[in-house]
C-alpha cells in the first residue's frame, strides 16, 4: 500500500478564517497508489487550535469511521477538513496526521 494525498504532506491545505459559530472547510483527497490494500486507521489534529477542526467523509456524509480500507488501483476518498469558529473570529491552524499501514 502507498498513500498519496492532495495536498502533499507538509503542504498547507488552505487558510480558514472562521466567524464565531460558523463553519469553513477545505478538501483533502487520500488515494491508494500501491499494489496492496491501504488500511487507514485514523487521523489526528494537533496544535493549539486542534479542537476546532474535524473530518467529514463526502461519500458517507458523516464523520469517517476507522479502520477504513482503500482498495488497490487508485481507491480514492475525498475528506472535508472542517473548522468550526470558536469564541473569537481569527485564523485557525492545526496539523492533520493520517495514520495508515
Amino acid at each position: 500500500p502507498k498513500a498519496k494525498t492532495i495536498p502533499a504532506p507538509g503542504d498547507t491545505l488552505g487558510d480558514m478564517y472562521v466567524r464565531t459559530g460558523h463553519t469553513a472547510f477545505n478538501t483533502i483527497s487520500i488515494e491508494n497508489i500501491g499494489v496492496a490494500p491501504l488500511t487507514w486507521s485514523g487521523a489526528t489534529f494537533s496544535g493549539p487550535d486542534a479542537s476546532v477542526f474535524s473530518l467529514f467523509d463526502q461519500m458517507s456524509q458523516a464523520a469517517p469511521r476507522f479502520p477504513r480500507q482503500i482498495g488497490v488501483g487508485g481507491g480514492l476518498r475525498i475528506i472535508e477538513v472542517r473548522c468550526t469558529g470558536a469564541a473569537q473570529e481569527r485564523w485557525y491552524r492545526a496539523t492533520l496526521t493520517f495514520h495508515t499501514n
